[in-house]
């Protein structure tokens, strides 16, 4: 997840301060109707659901890129319709996610998302016991 651990062996002091609400960092930056999210944060797969759930595009970058100045990995959404502006932008910024717009699709690798199917089989008497 990208955190640094560094071990501690002696107590210390800090100047902290208490924090007021929720810290948002999410936001929707740039112009134009394709839309750019890194895969890191847990909520740019929502993001990417959400898109597709509501009819647009999305694919996912097979190799880096670079666009609107910014280099972006491998496993990069790339999304296009589905959702207006306003709305992903409204849940980029509760998920706290960084989502670039761009006038064009990168020219990049790419592979379709699609739907997952996923099922739990729980027999009738089980063979272990669950939890």
């Amino acid at each position: 997840m990208g955190v640094e651990a560094v071990a501690v062996a002696s107590p210390f002091q800090a100047d902290l301060a208490a924090v007021e609400g929720a810290i948002r960092e999410g936001s929707l930056a740039g112009t134009g109707d394709v839309f750019l999210i890194s895969p890191t944060a847990n909520a740019a797969f929502l993001l990417a659901n959400r898109v597709r759930a509501a009819g647009g595009s999305v694919v996912r970058a097979t190799e880096a890129f670079r666009a609107a100045g910014q280099d972006f990995a491998p496993g990069t959404f790339i999304l296009k319709g589905g959702l207006e502006r306003q709305a992903l932008e409204t849940l980029a910024r509760d998920g706290n996610v960084s989502v670039t717009a761009v006038a064009e699709a990168p020219v990049v690798k790419t592979r379709d998302v699609v739907a997952s199917r996923i099922g739990l089989y729980k027999p009738w008497v089980a063979s272990m016991d669950e939890g």
